[in-house]
């Protein structure tokens, strides 16, 4: 995955902006350039990263869906360790699965992981947390096609 860069160059009276993004980067239809791109580094198991979605998820989506921004999403694993079966990998490698599965640009399959994500999301201290079959169901449900492979 190909990091998120943007900038701005003025020379003279032209102001030229170049912008590198990813395929992960989700967009209102019909709006290729934004004015802004939100940039979330988040850890589905850290109760801080779903606190912010409970807060700001839907205003975020509002503001994607209405054109204003657009948002790119990079996930860090944090709080992977062998007593919870990796989850926080597991969980933003499926993300990446889905984002790349879903080829719109306002990507509604990849949304509705996301959120669903942080619904379900387990205790940070706790003893079970989703199988990898059970991240496959999730994405299912939240639309990801059948080409998601089978557990």
């Amino acid at each position: 995955m190909a990091a998120h860069a943007a900038f701005e160059h003025q020379a003279g009276e032209q102001t030229t902006t170049i912008r590198a993004v990813t395929g992960s980067v989700i967009t209102s239809p019909g709006s290729a350039d934004p004015e802004a791109v939100v940039s979330i580094s988040e850890d589905f198991l850290c109760p801080a990263c779903r606190t912010f979605e409970m807060e700001f998820g839907q205003t975020i989506n509002d503001l994607i869906d209405s054109g204003a921004v657009a948002a790119e999403y990079t996930v860090v694993a944090i709080l992977d360790r062998p007593t919870d079966q990796d989850y926080s990998s597991r969980a933003g490698v499926a993300m990446y699965c889905v984002a790349d599965e879903d080829t719109t640009s306002d990507k509604p399959a990849f949304r509705r992981f996301h959120a669903a994500l942080y619904a379900q999301q387990p205790s940070e201290t706790g003893t079970t947390f989703p199988t990898n079959d059970q991240l496959i169901e999730i994405a299912r449900q939240a639309g990801a096609d059948a080409t998601v492979p089978q557990g």
